[in-house]
């Protein structure tokens, strides 16, 4: 019996082994069939994953790559007009030398700019100014052929390279062109707009050699355009670098004049018509350069005003004729009213009224007592804006005066508005007023004007007798001129007048007139 059950116990457990065995291999089997279906589902999720990042490394490089060629194209071409700027220009001006060097053609270079764009600027905005300058690049493309290259420079100007000319008149031709394309209006939203430009040309290989001489000779036939009066080309010259050189000179020398004290005013008297008195004097700038020597005031006030010297030259100016008006009447002399010219960048500066005020506390001198001389042009560029700065000026206590009247294009409606109380007839209606019928007309319709208008008249210029006595029969008030005195240094003005109770009267001779006023 006992034999039976160890038996059947050992059957058992047998078969429960071989259960376990079969249930095992089921298990293995189902196991390997999972792993088996997670490892191709991996190797897909890791080819999909490496597919992916693939396509995110290329994206990647394509995209830098994009950049790169943004930024390679920005670094060489102008981002307001899409042209080649100058970095291109460098390299191709190169190419093209040494392409005509070897191909034995000529190359030109053309550098055209713009005529009064900051005039453009300053009435209608940058932005219009900007679409102005797109406008400009879009017609001068159309007008070149394909293979000839256009870049902005900078600003206002561009530059045309041309090669393989075998006969210049090509160049000629396309000068003419641009000057016709200018002859169009440009539609700047609507606005039509009229545009010029002024062209300097200059040819290779024919004298000037190097990228940077290349492009300062047609720069230098460029500025010999806009000086004949722009809307006109120029082939380069070697004596249009002339002027340059000795305009660098002179500025070098007129920003050290100031500091070196060789500024000096000369006064010129203003004297009226009727009575022969005094009744003011005009202070006049000279320079005595201890290098170049007397140089007139044509030749350093254009460059004092075209590089803004002239804005510590004029506070000085006005300064020192207070100071020196202070003087004179502290020594004893009757006042007298002192005439200061401003010019337009100066009449443009937003300090002026603190800058007139400042010279009048700082010599102690009553407002009334100093006249700012102004030009027609400079009131009339923007008419609504001078009348309010006249009136702040005029606020003060000072006098005004539209100096060398006539030679500009004052409107009498404007005119009759500015807060001025005298008007200067220009010294060149003077020379022939006696014998010239117009000259005579235009001054006589000036004083008769004036009278209306409730303004005193000065005369400038005046040499003769037969001048003076035409003016008075005029009834014109005051005159000024070498008849009675050139302008002088201080020290000898005050031999000019002596003094009586209330009047200054004249006390010198005739003088014969100078080379120059």
């Amino acid at each position: 019996m006992a034999g039976t059950y160890e038996i059947g116990l050992v059957i058992i457990t047998i078969g429960v082994a071989i259960i376990a065995v079969l249930v095992s291999g089921f298990a293995l089997r189902t196991a390997k069939v999972a792993l088996e279906k997670r490892t191709i589902e991996l190797s897909a999720a890791n080819a999909l994953l490496r597919q992916q990042m693939q396509e995110r490394v290329q994206a990647e490089n394509a995209t830098r790559e994009s950049q790169e060629q943004l930024n390679n194209y920005l670094t060489r071409h102008d981002a307001l007009t899409g042209l080649p700027n100058r970095n291109f220009f460098r390299d191709r001006l190169t190419h093209a030398m040494a392409r005509a060097k070897r191909s034995g053609l000529t190359m030109a270079m053309i550098v055209l700019g713009l005529d009064r764009f900051k005039e453009i600027n300053d009435t209608l905005g940058h932005t219009a100014g900007d679409k102005v300058l797109q406008a400009v690049a879009k017609v001068m493309r159309e007008s070149l052929r394909e293979v000839d290259t256009i870049v902005r420079l900078g600003g206002d100007e561009f530059t045309i390279i041309l090669e393989d000319i075998a006969h210049t008149d090509r160049v000629t031709a396309l000068a003419e062109r641009i000057l016709h394309v200018f002859s169009n209006p440009l539609v700047i939203d609507g606005r039509e707009i009229y545009v010029t430009a002024s062209t300097g040309i200059t040819l290779y290989p024919h004298g000037v050699d190097g990228v940077d001489a290349l492009l300062q000779a047609a720069e230098a036939a460029m500025h010999h355009a806009k000086e004949e009066g722009g809307n006109t080309y120029e082939f380069y010259v070697p004596e249009m670098n002339v002027p340059a050189a000795v305009n660098l000179d002179m500025e070098y020398l007129l920003r050290r004049a100031l500091e070196r004290q060789e500024f000096v005013l000369h006064y010129q008297p203003k004297v009226a018509v009727k009575s022969g008195r005094i009744t003011g004097v005009e202070a006049l700038i000279r320079w005595n350069s201890k290098e170049l020597g007397p140089v007139p005031p044509a030749k350093f006030i254009p460059l004092a005003e075209k590089t803004g010297l002239i804005v510590p030259i004029g506070e000085w100016v006005l300064k020192t004729a207070c100071a020196q008006n202070k003087a004179w009447q502290e020594q004893g002399y009757p006042p007298l009213l002192m005439s200061v010219n401003l010019s337009p960048r100066q009449f443009r500066q937003k300090n002026l009224l603190e800058m007139v005020a400042a010279g009048l506390r700082d010599a102690g001198l009553n407002p009334r007592f100093l006249e700012l001389e102004i030009t027609e042009g400079m009131i009339m560029v923007r008419p609504e804006k001078a009348i309010a700065i006249l009136q702040e000026v005029h606020q003060l206590g000072v006098q005004l005066s539209v100096d060398d009247f006539g030679t500009g294009y004052s409107s009498l409606a404007y005119l009759k508005r500015f807060p001025v109380q005298k008007l200067k007839i220009d010294q060149s209606f003077m020379r022939d007023l006696t014998v010239d019928r117009d000259d005579a007309g235009i001054v006589t319709a000036v004083v008769a004007m004036a009278k209306s208008l409730h303004l005193e008249v000065v005369a400038e210029g005046v040499e003769t007798a037969e001048q003076l006595a035409f003016l008075a029969k005029l009834d014109c008030d005051e005159y000024q001129g070498y008849y009675f005195s050139r302008p002088v240094p201080a020290g000898e003005f005050t031999r000019l007048f002596r003094t009586t109770d209330d009047s200054v009267r004249l006390s010198a001779p005739r003088l014969v007139r100078p080379h120059s006023a």
